[in-house]
């Protein structure tokens, strides 16, 4: 590519000795004596090219820099690849396990199946146990006859023997009724009042009235058990009976009988010593709170894989199963079922491809896992001791999880951009020297982002030279554009950074002739908390990467830049040259002036000879206020003296020196468009001392 910068110069090099071929004079056939200088006045070279042509033609590196844009207009372009390569399993510290207790969940009441007993008493039994109240229909049995009234009140009471209860031995209720039912066999109406009692302390549980039962017909009433407290024997005690007469005959039998039935039914309880019946408990739920690293709140997680281990542990009597559901936790979209057993053996659950949504809580949506469960009990082949405040324990383990995608809030969490630093790769900046400046670069940071967090990027650039002056770019932090979904493919975006909102003229014309270096840091969330309706997510496989490109346009605005390089030349026949002139006519399409000043050397120990006198090689071409150019026709010449050949001709290398200003003195900026016209003859003139 340095051939380019110089190759404006390039006729400079014709007027080397070796440019003037003399071979074919013969020297020898010349008397000493004679004098002569004859001066020699030669086309050398002409040319009608574009500035394109030039870059081409000399373009034998291959620089792939040097892009035509657009507008026509020439530009390096650079590119630098994965600048920043951020993956996504960074942002976030997830945990691979945890450990969750549901604590002590008390198993609470348990049921009973209905528990009926009977107890018939005949008119028999009644006139033995009253003392005489009604033996009035003693003399009457097995005759028919008026079946006369009769009335026993208490005390005392008759008491009956209830056969005893085999469901269990004594029980606290908690829940339901005993239905008290009298079946009249008698052929008269019945009138009878009463109660139930425990036997073994004498104290009444359930009391009841029938008043005027007719024959063969049956009244029932409830009395409510709850808090009441009984055993497995109970007597049935009578505080009054009577009867009415039948006013006609009717056949007396003493053996008659009524039937009082006792059903406790729909009842629970809260302790005893009893037999369990086969049932479900239900209506048990809870929530495990899975926490995250730094505040940050979870509403969905989809797993790669995992498991879910559960044990239990029981302090009650029971055995059975624990049926325990996870509704937001889901396989396939089905919520995640397990059946432990109250013996303790743990049951494992795979989770690959799992979703767990943690913001179904309506107070706290967010890193909650809700459960639910039943419990199966057995029936129990004998009596065992039972209490409500009984209690089982879920321990629940989630191991080797693996995250496929994190749904939530994030928080405010800062990430640093990683030290770096390019350089342009171009021999440009290395060439060149004095005031200049691009007025239309730029420095874009090409982003591919599939995080779906806001984020702002406040990034810095800072150019340094050979010398190791500095520049910062300071550019305005930007907001990072962002999927819309999980499912979105990642975002592409181009933040460009220019002389509007950015350092870049100064950044570019230090210039970066040593390095670039970048630094910054993204702050993501920074407009604070988000809801669940609009979450952050990130899938854990994504990423976010940022490569740069620089533009640099040339339309420069420069006064005596200046370039140099050194060409090593041979010495030719050059004793003989006695002065020489290079006259460059021009017309030129370029808005450049160029001047150009040669030193005449030795490469190896860098002693300077001699120098030529600055001189103009082009003419700028005109540009007005709409930018348009005129081409400019010029003549110019590049001349050396004895003196100067003198030098020349002790060189082994000639340091080319050019110097370019923007039209008017460096003031207006001159637009370097590809196919600009260059037209142009150059004419040796030479006088030789033969």
């Amino acid at each position: 590519m340095k051939k380019f910068y110089y190759k404006l110069l390039l006729v400079t090099l014709l007027f080397i000795a070796n440019s003037c071929n003399l071979d074919n004079f013969d020297f020898g056939k010349l008397s000493d004596d004679v004098n002569i200088s004859p001066e020699f006045v030669m086309p050398l070279a002409s040319a009608d090219i574009t500035i394109w042509d030039i870059i081409e033609s000399v373009n034998d590196e291959n620089d792939t820099l040097l892009k035509v844009g657009d507008n026509d207009v020439i530009k390096i372009v650079y590119t630098e690849e994965g600048i920043y390569d951020y993956q996504v399993r960074d942002l976030l510290d997830l945990p691979q396990q945890k450990s969750f207790s549901s604590g002590n969940k008390v198993i609470g009441n348990i049921s009973l199946d209905n528990v009926l007993v009977n107890k018939e008493v005949s008119l028999r039994d009644i006139t033995d146990a009253v003392n005489g109240n009604i033996d009035n229909i003693i003399p009457l049995d097995g005759t028919v006859n008026v079946f006369p009234a009769t009335s026993y009140v208490g005390p005392p009471p008759a008491v009956y023997a209830v056969p005893d209860i085999t469901d269990f031995t004594s029980v606290k209720f908690a829940k339901g009724n005993v239905e008290i039912t009298l079946q009249n066999n008698l052929p008269v109406p019945i009138t009878m009042e009463g109660g139930l009692i425990n036997r073994q302390t004498g104290l009444g549980f359930a009391a009841f009235s029938f008043i005027n039962l007719g024959p063969g017909n049956t009244e029932t009433i409830t009395v409510s058990m709850v808090g009441k407290t009984i055993t497995n024997q109970i007597d049935f005690r009578m505080t009054k009976f009577e009867t009415a007469s039948t006013g006609f005959p009717a056949l007396i039998n003493l053996n008659d009988k009524f039937k009082l039935s006792m059903n406790f039914k729909d009842v629970e309880i809260s302790e005893g010593n009893v037999k369990t019946d086969l049932q479900v408990i239900s209506g048990f739920s809870g929530s495990f709170d899975f926490t995250f690293e730094d505040g940050v709140k979870v509403f969905e997680a989809i797993l790669k894989g995992g498991f879910l281990d559960i044990t239990s542990s029981n302090n009650s009597q029971l055995t059975g199963t624990i049926n325990l559901t996870f509704p937001q936790m889901k396989k396939n979209g089905n919520p995640v079922q397990v059946a432990i057993p109250f013996s303790g053996s743990p049951n494992t659950v795979g989770l690959s491809n799992a979703v767990i949504n943690l913001a179904s809580d309506i107070n706290t949506p967010y890193n909650k896992v809700p459960y639910t469960y039943s419990i199966t009990v057995n029936a129990s082949s004998g009596y065992i001791n039972y209490n409500s405040t009984n209690f089982l324990t879920l321990n629940v383990n989630l191991s080797n999880l693996d995250y496929k995608s994190i749904k939530g809030d994030f928080g405010n969490k800062n990430i640093t951009i990683d030290n770096g630093s390019f350089n342009l790769d171009t021999e440009f900046f290395d060439k060149i020297s004095g005031n200049f400046k691009l007025a239309n670069p730029e420095l874009q940071l090409i982003l591919t982002n599939a995080i779906g967090v806001p984020a702002e990027v406040d990034a810095d650039f800072i150019a340094q030279n050979k010398s190791g002056q500095t520049v910062s770019l300071n550019p305005v932090p930007f907001r990072l554009a962002t999927p819309a979904s999980l499912t979105s493919p990642a975002v592409n975006q181009t933040i460009t950074f220019d002389k509007t909102n950015s350092n870049i003229v100064n950044f570019i014309a230090l210039p970066p002739s040593e390095s670039i270096s970048y630094s910054g840091n993204i702050r993501f969330n920074p407009d604070g908390a988000v809801s669940s309706a609009n979450p952050n997510f990130i899938d854990l496989d994504s990423s976010l990467k940022i490569d740069l490109g620089v533009e640099l346009p040339f339309e420069l605005q420069v006064k005596d830049l200046t370039f140099e390089d050194t060409v090593k030349i041979g010495s030719g026949d050059m004793d003989m040259i006695k002065s020489a002139e290079l006259i460059v006519n021009a017309i030129n399409e370029i808005p450049l002036d160029i001047d150009v000043q040669l030193f005449f050397i030795d490469t190896i120990s860098g002693q300077q000879y001699s120098s030529s006198a600055k001189s103009k090689l082009l003419t700028a071409a005109q540009i007005s206020t709409a930018g348009v150019i005129t081409p400019v026709t010029s003549s110019n010449s590049i001349a050396l003296d004895e003196n100067e050949l003198a030098g020349l001709k002790k060189a082994n290398g000639i340091v080319f020196k050019g110097m370019i200003s923007s039209p008017e003195n460096g003031t207006k900026t001159a637009v370097i468009y590809s196919n600009s016209k260059l037209n142009m003859n150059v004419v040796i003139k030479s006088k030789i001392d033969l």
